[in-house]
């Protein structure tokens, strides 16, 4: 058993935990997940796009059939979407194929999941966080997003 490896990703996980909590509590954000992709030969496969972590008052859709895909699928949009960014933060509509994939049921509407905003924030080329919140965009501030920028920084410093 390699005794550096097992703390290693205990600091990880201790890390995620802290800064998705922090921001979750103090910005106007009411899901905050950890998207990772682990095929790092890009076979196609999506067994290993996953979400990490969670914590918010928002439930992931579930539908008994092909869950696993449907969430690798959503997970790989959104990675996706994000190598287009120069930036490294984003905010995707409501129907991008992540958010319908990750956030909302395609049962539900708009008003019953309560999502109104959604923004992605890359952490390292397979990994990202992905925030929502019950209010628009303009809710959070400058620095509430500069900060989003430097929690990633901290997670992909680990």
């Amino acid at each position: 058993k390699d005794d550096t490896k097992t703390s290693s990703n205990s600091d990880y996980r201790e890390k995620v935990q802290w800064a998705a909590a922090s921001y979750l509590s103090m910005t106007p954000t009411t899901q905050i997940m950890l998207l990772t992709d682990n095929n790092e030969k890009n076979t196609g496969e999506n067994n290993s796009a996953i979400i990490a972590y969670r914590l918010g008052n928002q439930r992931i859709p579930l539908d008994d059939n092909n869950d696993t895909t449907r969430i690798a699928n959503g997970v790989q949009a959104a990675l996706q979407e994000l190598k287009q960014s120069k930036g490294g933060r984003i905010s995707l509509p409501l129907t991008h194929p992540a958010v319908q994939a990750l956030v909302l049921n395609d049962d539900d509407n708009y008003s019953t999941t309560k999502t109104r905003s959604v923004i992605l924030q890359r952490i390292s080329e397979n990994t990202c966080w992905m925030v929502t919140s019950d209010q628009l965009l303009a809710t959070y501030t400058s620095g509430d997003l500069k900060w989003l920028g430097r929690l990633a920084e901290y997670i992909a410093a680990t």
